[in-house]
């Protein structure tokens, strides 16, 4: 009788235990299911998320940047030069990174006999790509012996993969930094004249 007994609550022990299994399967599937579900809503609010917070973080990496080469200037007494490009040279690719060397005869090249490298900012852009817009049609920025850029003022301007994200750091006459500004909070930030940038 006994053994009958406890046949069947092993019996019973079992089938719970395989009903609880089964049970806990259905909800790790269910559980994955709405996991997946999501994951695919929030993908587009991530992407949103990175490209703004890489086209804000973007005047935190270079107004510093500019602001060491034009100190850079002056300590020297000597012209300084900033580039897009590796930490070996210039490439013209400023998404790439932004390179500072002394720049004797203000060439924007780097000499190997009279100039040297000062600084390497890599910007590491995922989502847009970055341009220098400024007078003399030069491909690069100077800042002269006195710290004042040569050629006037000029722009490097952000592009992003929608108009939402177009951001500038501007460079004075005098050689000072600021972003682009917002004025009509609108979300589209604005060039020196006032008008939404275009790229």
């Amino acid at each position: 009788m006994n053994l009958q007994k406890q046949h069947s609550t092993a019996q019973f022990n079992d089938n719970h235990f395989q009903h609880q299994a089964g049970m806990t399967y259905v909800e790790l599937i269910t559980s994955c299911c709405v996991f997946m579900i999501l994951v695919v809503l929030a993908i587009p609010s991530i992407q949103s998320w990175r490209q703004k917070n890489e086209a804000e973080m973007l005047f935190r990496k270079i107004s510093p940047t500019l602001l060491h080469a034009r100190s850079s200037s002056l300590i020297y007494h000597s012209a300084v030069s900033i580039c897009g490009g590796s930490p070996s040279g210039c490439t013209g690719l400023w998404e790439d990174g932004i390179l500072t060397f002394t720049d004797i005869n203000h060439n924007g090249i780097i000499n190997v006999e009279t100039d040297h490298i000062l600084n390497y900012t890599p910007l590491e852009l995922h989502f847009g790509k970055l341009n220098w817009r400024g007078a003399g049609a030069r491909a690069h920025i100077i800042y002269q012996e006195n710290g004042l850029p040569l050629g006037s003022n000029g722009s490097l301007l952000y592009c992003g993969q929608e108009q939402q994200y177009h951001r500038a750091v501007v460079l004075s006459m005098m050689g000072q930094t600021r972003r682009s500004p917002d004025r009509n909070h609108d979300g589209f930030y604005e060039d020196t004249n006032g008008q939404p940038f275009v790229c």
